[in-house]
């Protein structure tokens, strides 16, 4: 057995009190004993290893230097031992990256069924992302990571290490848990740890913007059952379901709505609603390509009084797209048939493209924007929120479309002026924006 595989024994094994020291040969110096709760899980890895051809055994750890440790994800308002408790990790990777999508509710006592309860997204290159215990162990053992990644300059410097106790029947899955190689220090550390839940002004606490998707785990002095259909407004962020409630009142979904909500409340209990109903399928579709519409800059135009108001933006996107196209001319006063006003065109992947507040409200309405696109390297950093009280009264058409930001001090945000002045000292709309936006010079925006 090389010094390579007992290493990965160790990471694919369950914890134990094994520990391996090695010369700058690479050769093992001394071992602790393993302990017998663990030899079983060796043998049979090692069996796996000896099974396997050279060119899959090049493969194991090959990568684990390109999967890099940023920080512990914990929850200020579960405490143990004195600290907030670990719930999951922030990572960057060299390459792109597919990573395990689980519901964060799913853990030992649940169990995990690989084929229906696992999906996947995808992670560009240098993008930072966050996993759940659960999601990180289901990646950390595939066989290019083999249970390690870098950390502390090293690339086994950290390392998956588990509790075997599912075997005895008291839990389904072992419990995963992070370490940082022998001789470096505890990760449990002030500068490794970041909460991702504060407390709100009436006490209560809620969840950090971003980590929505762990919300069901903050418990505010009782422990939360497990999402039923009575609990997604804990699981969805209030822009997903705002977008999934628009669908409908606004007429994309063909669903003839006979009541239209009257309140946000309402619109927010719409959405729960239409969520619930959905099949798994649907479900996880549920802005899994938000990361994939990249914000590029804000377009404005001079309003009635002469300020430079946003008009649209320019986006582009990973993938091939269908954006929505619609006069410029149609607006909260006019309203908008999705049967007859709305066209689409296909921007190719990579492109960028100009479009208005009201088809980029169009577009990341749908399940797989859910209300978010990226914003740098942050695959929710904007936000749709759009203005709906006129709308929720009856007094519009439509929302206000509108779209905040998440603050970033990397991000600087960017408006164009499309417009000109004339010689005549009238203001329309520069050559190169005709096309999209020409009809605001008529309008006199």
């Amino acid at each position: 057995m090389s010094s390579d595989d007992k290493k990965l024994l160790r990471s694919k094994g369950q914890k134990s009190s094994i520990t391996w020291r090695w010369d700058e040969e690479g050769k093992r110096s001394s071992y602790f004993k393993i302990t017998a709760a663990n030899e079983e899980k060796i043998i049979q890895g090692q069996e796996i290893i000896d099974s396997m051809t050279d060119e899959e055994r090049k493969v194991l750890r090959s990568k684990s230097g390109t999967l890099h440790f940023k920080r512990l994800l914990t929850l200020g308002s579960v405490r143990y031992k004195g600290q907030s408790k670990p719930v999951g990790v922030a990572l960057v990777s060299d390459e792109d990256i597919s990573v395990p999508v689980i519901d964060v509710m799913k853990n030992q006592e649940t169990g995990i069924d690989v084929e229906k309860d696992i999906s996947s997204r995808n992670v560009k290159a240098g993008e930072e992302f966050y996993l759940t215990y659960y999601e990180f162990m289901f990646l950390i053992i595939r066989d290019e990571y083999g249970g390690y990644f870098e950390a502390n300059d090293n690339p086994y410097g950290a390392h998956l290490s588990v509790k075997s106790t599912f075997k005895k029947k008291v839990a389904k899955l072992p419990t995963p848990t992070i370490n940082f190689a022998k001789g470096t220090g505890s990760i449990k550390t002030e500068d490794n740890m970041f909460d991702i839940d504060k407390k709100s002004p009436d006490g209560t606490w809620v969840i950090k913007p971003g980590f929505e998707r762990f919300a069901p785990l903050v418990h505010n002095g009782k422990r939360r059952k497990r999402p039923s259909n009575k609990d997604s407004e804990y699981t969805y962020s209030v822009p997903t379901r705002i977008a999934i409630a628009l669908q409908e009142e606004l007429g994309l979904s063909g669903v003839s709505v006979k009541h239209r909500s009257t309140s946000e409340e309402e619109l927010l209990k719409r959405g729960d609603k239409i969520i619930t109903s959905m099949d798994e399928t649907r479900r996880r579709n549920l802005g899994s390509k938000s990361g994939t519409l990249h914000f590029v800059l804000s377009l404005g135009y001079p309003n009635k009084r002469g300020n430079l108001g946003q008009i649209g933006m320019t986006l582009k996107s990973d993938e091939d797209i269908q954006v929505p196209v619609i006069d410029i001319k149609k607006d909260n006063e006019t309203g908008i048939d999705p049967v007859n006003d709305i066209t689409y065109r296909t921007v190719s992947a990579g492109e960028k493209f100009d479009i208005s507040l009201y088809e980029l409200m169009y577009l990341i309405i749908q399940d797989e924007y859910a209300g978010f696109f990226r914003v740098d390297g942050n695959e929710r950093g904007a936000v749709f929120s759009p203005n709906l009280t006129r709308f929720l009264k009856g007094e519009k058409k439509l929302p206000i479309p509108k779209i905040e930001f998440e603050k970033n001090d990397k991000f600087k945000f960017i408006t164009v002026d499309i417009s000109k002045s004339t010689e005549s000292g009238e203001i329309e709309v520069k050559p190169e924006y005709v096309a999209k936006f020409g009809a605001l010079s008529d309008r006199g925006v």
